[in-house]
């Protein structure tokens, strides 16, 4: 069986250069993107489920564009991906490579107190 590209497929949808969001209006890929990274997650079996999270890690800590780096953290504070946790740690800890803006800070602070709350809630 191929193994899948998913670096490539996550970051072409949060870009919009993914053949689903060809047409669609710059200022809506934001939301478009964040839907296709959503279906991609949902259609990965599980056997593939571990190689979308390294995926995932990866660009957190890769990230080009900020936009990009808050829009997947805010995706994986919404799948409740505990796996890219150390790769948010490193960012909150000034350890990655994207730029911290408010919109960086605002995804890292969300996505740490989703996890605090998981941790006191079990």
């Amino acid at each position: 069986m191929k193994k899948r590209a998913y670096y490539s497929e996550i970051m072409a949808a949060l870009t919009g250069q993914s053949d689903s969001l060809r047409g669609v209006p710059a200022d809506r890929v934001d939301w478009a993107g964040a839907s296709v990274v959503m279906e991609l997650y949902d259609g990965t079996s599980a056997s593939e489920r571990g190689e979308f999270v390294r995926a995932l890690a990866q660009i957190i800590e890769e990230a080009p564009e900020t936009p990009i780096f808050a829009q997947l953290i805010q995706i994986d504070s919404s799948l409740d991906i505990v796996e890219v946790e150390s790769s948010v740690a490193k960012v909150r800890d000034g350890k990655a490579k994207v730029q911290r803006d408010p919109s960086v800070n605002e995804a890292v602070n969300n996505y740490q107190t989703f996890r605090s709350f998981k941790a006191h809630k079990a």
